[in-house]
């Protein structure tokens, strides 16, 4: 989860031309939720490209769409910093090789970012502006998001696949893989920050058993016993250490009477406090997903791999899912990757049960409220609940 100081929020966007209409539009966003709204053809689709593509910096995927220019601003609201992003389509003819050959605009995407501008037609490139920039006057060449196109499972396919057996994959296929790849990456970054306050609570625990005229006297020495016994027992499982746990009536005597001991076991209650807001969105996504996706399956998310399984406990495929559930994990499980960046989705009701589809938005929040959402959709359902100034029409 990025710092406070750190967030930022796509705020206003401005696309002329768009879908071949000669007027200009202006979108000031919300920093929470966004909901575009419109018939096939008006424009959802290329805006969401737009705002995607601005936050990459590449301007190859845009090439083509049908707009003329575009200008997308980024604010940072804790520190005022304001960065503008802009854009100008160029000629058709400039650009003609790489619309015309797929291979070749396939090849050129691949390569890394310094590397693809020497194929860009003069001028088309997003120009950075930036107002009031940070103390040694950096500017982001890109900002991290998640970027959900209506092409998703494929889209999100590891680039260093091997291109022999991505071709041999089907649709399901690269579901389970690129699913399973983004839980480990998550997994992996919340296991950190677990190990972590475990670390730091040990060698505040020994700082106090070596030096106890050093500990913290402003300590507060309020802490519910019971609530004391949960954390210390959980505290001791993680070690390995279950053994060591005493009964409830033992450790409450001394909790009340020792001063050493009740140190001892505050500290090891700050480390399950952090170890809790650690594992609090994780802890949110199971409980969702567990009433969402309720009958004879269950979704299991583990440490290393999400497994789903029957109600016999025996294991089915993430491949096997109904492409409904596949959809509503996929969501869900990139809003934990977003970390309380921007989530950009066209079309979240894809194969999703009219039911999920209400409860989409509130789901998504629920697990994290400070990702700014940008959605395009053409599901009255999905912005049932949501307030008219977060939605926009076309």
């Amino acid at each position: 989860m990025a710092p406070p100081h750190s967030r930022w929020f796509v705020r206003n966007v401005t696309v002329r031309g768009l879908a071949g209409r000669s007027k200009t539009f202006r979108w000031t966003l919300n920093p929470d939720v966004n909901v575009f709204f419109g018939r096939n053809g008006s424009g959802k689709t290329t805006l969401l490209r737009i705002i995607h593509s601005a936050l990459t910096g590449d301007a190859i995927p845009l090439l083509g769409s049908p707009f003329e220019s575009a200008e997308v601003e980024i604010w940072y609201p804790h520190t005022g910093q304001r960065i503008v992003k802009s854009f100008k389509m160029p000629p058709d003819e400039d650009f003609e090789m790489l619309r015309r050959e797929p291979a070749f605009r396939r090849h050129i995407e691949r390569l890394p970012p310094s590397q693809r501008r020497a194929y860009l037609p003069d001028g088309a490139a997003w120009e950075t502006t930036a107002h009031r920039s940070d103390a040694r006057g950096r500017v982001p060449r890109s900002f991290p998001h998640r970027y959900l196109p209506t092409s998703r499972i494929m889209d999100s396919v590891s680039q260093d696949a091997p291109r022999e057996l991505s071709r041999e994959w089907s649709m399901d296929e690269y579901f389970a893989d690129s699913i399973q790849r983004l839980w480990a990456r998550y997994s992996a970054d919340v296991l950190g920050a677990v190990r972590k306050a475990q670390e730091d609570g040990l060698a505040r625990i020994l700082q106090g058993v070596i030096s106890p005229a050093q500990t913290r006297e402003q300590i507060s020495l309020s802490l519910d016993p019971d609530m004391a016994f949960q954390r210390v027992e959980r505290f001791l499982q993680r070690q390995g250490s279950r053994h060591l746990i005493q009964d409830k009536e033992s450790f409450t005597a001394r909790f009340d009477s020792e001063m050493a001991f009740k140190r001892v076991v505050l500290d090891i209650n700050e480390v399950e406090e952090q170890i809790e807001l650690a594992l609090l969105p994780r802890t949110k996504l199971e409980n969702l997903v567990r009433r969402l996706i309720s009958g004879p399956k269950q979704i299991s998310f583990e440490n290393s791999q999400i497994r789903a399984l029957a109600r016999d406990s025996k294991e089915i495929s993430l491949e096997k899912l109904s492409s409904g559930e596949k959809q509503l994990i996929r969501i869900l499980v990139e809003v934990l990757s977003a970390g309380g960046r921007p989530l950009i989705i066209d079309e979240p009701e894809l194969s999703m049960h009219v039911d999920w589809q209400l409860e989409l938005i509130d789901s998504i929040q629920t697990i994290d409220d400070t990702a700014q959402v940008i959605t395009a959709t053409h599901s009255p359902e999905i912005m049932a609940n949501i307030s008219d100034e977060k939605i926009f029409t076309f």
